[in-house]
């Protein structure tokens, strides 16, 4: 009878995950625990979105089997609370599809476990943690489509269908400059995030350029931050040096030109024309000028 049961009880459990807050929230605590117990170590991929994070962390899943590797946008109180709420308001309404809720859950139980792990008193565990950073137009540009439908209500495709794409591209234009709400994610993530959640200041020390990465020890973290545009060159050697992963090799994935929206998301691309002093804003900030070359910011304004 208990063989019988427990079946029962699991199909029970996961229908009530993709109904209920609480009940996702116990499911993917569940699974989470059950996984964790089959690897000797964790990485954290932490980074805020559309950096090309998605390529790393699947590759690293590929190629160091043997670690829990973690896939998370957020680890401190603020953060987490803000993305709590957006999942439980997509359970009250129909804010995403039930395979994105089920993505999102799995994210949120995910990043609140991590966050007790960080907060443990006398915490000696060892935390490998990879992030990347991109030219923030770039980003900003790419995250505004991820979100245009999931977060901000837009309907692109029924849009395209109506009004045609002409009228699209226009309020495209108006709902980035004007309504966008993550304009300044890119220039504060370092600060807001990393250094609150890991205590690590990668703007403590210059970042080398020239090798496309760096890896930033304090206390028990280790940090490699990578660059986007560097990736393919970089990403073989950083990955030996950092985990000592020999022949690591980039799978592509999450790429938006690819996407759904991959026409109007290349249209968007080449004819927005931004205020000169977002542009400055942009490139002119602490982040930028960090991690990237005069020469490089040049030719991110010039292009942009």
């Amino acid at each position: 009878m208990n063989i019988e049961i427990k079946p029962a009880i699991n199909r029970f459990i996961t229908r009530l995950s993709e109904k209920s807050f609480i009940g996702s929230t116990v499911y993917h605590r569940r699974m989470l625990l059950k996984s964790m117990s089959k690897y000797q170590g964790q990485v954290l991929v932490y980074q805020m979105g559309k950096v090309g994070s998605t390529a790393v962390w699947k590759s690293l899943q590929r190629f160091a089997p043997h670690l829990a590797v973690h896939h998370v946008h957020m680890l401190t109180e603020t953060g987490i609370r803000r993305f709590e709420s957006f999942v439980r308001e997509s359970f009250r309404r129909e804010l995403v599809s039930s395979a994105q809720r089920k993505l999102i859950s799995r994210h949120l139980v995910t990043v609140k476990y991590l966050k007790r792990l960080l907060d443990q008193a006398n915490n000696e565990r060892r935390w490998k943690v990879v992030s990347i950073v991109r030219e923030p137009m770039g980003r900003n540009i790419s995250s505004f489509f991820e979100i245009l439908d999931l977060q901000m209500d837009y309907g692109l495709q029924k849009k395209l269908d109506e009004i045609g794409s002409d009228q699209v591209m226009n309020e495209l234009h108006d709902l980035f400059l004007n309504h966008y709400p993550d304009h300044h994610v890119p220039l504060t993530f370092f600060d807001v995030e990393i250094k609150e959640a890991l205590g690590v200041d990668v703007y403590a020390q210059p970042f080398p350029k020239q090798d496309g990465y760096c890896i930033y020890n304090h206390r028990n973290v280790q940090l490699l931050v990578l660059r986007l545009e560097d990736l393919n060159r970089c990403v073989g050697r950083a990955m030996e040096e950092f985990l000592g992963l020999k022949g690591f090799q980039l799978e592509k994935a999450n790429v938006g030109t690819e996407k759904i929206y991959s026409e109007i998301y290349r249209r968007f691309q080449k004819q927005i024309r931004l205020p000169r002093d977002y542009v400055e804003e942009m490139y002119q900030s602490k982040y930028t000028t960090h991690f990237y070359s005069e020469d490089e910011i040049r030719s991110f304004m010039k292009n942009g």
